[in-house]
């Protein structure tokens, strides 16, 4: 049942371009890797999706971040941690390992994933 609600929610991305990956953390073997969903509708990848998590690492230099978030229902993911690239807008000096997370994901010019707005919080 497991494995078709994530086989249900995880397909693989027919955008032409290399795929996202991700480790569900509800997949049927811990560490397994998963090609993330595009579940994005026009509406929702227009207005950007929110969610919340926790930042596990940061690379400035190619301005990415590896974030575990919560489930984003609007998009079908599950919990996951995840590499997500950063919009160049978007300042993550002051964004450090283990710092909870709101942030907003829409789609970059190649139609992936992106991280277009974050900010730290406190849970």
């Amino acid at each position: 049942m497991r494995t078709a609600r994530l086989a249900a929610a995880l397909t693989a991305l027919s955008l032409g371009a290399a795929p996202t990956y991700a480790v569900a953390s509800n997949a049927p073997s811990a560490g397994s890797l998963v090609r993330v969903a595009d579940h994005n509708h026009d509406h929702t990848a227009a207005q950007g999706a929110k969610g919340k998590g926790v930042v596990n690492s940061v690379d400035t230099a190619r301005h990415t971040v590896n974030v575990s978030h919560d489930p984003i229902p609007s998009l079908g993911w599950p919990a996951m941690r995840m590499d997500f690239a950063v919009a160049p807008s978007v300042d993550l000096e002051a964004i450090q390992p283990a710092t909870p997370v709101e942030f907003t994901v829409g789609k970059n010019k190649e139609g992936l994933p992106e991280i277009q707005a974050l900010q730290a919080v406190k849970r």
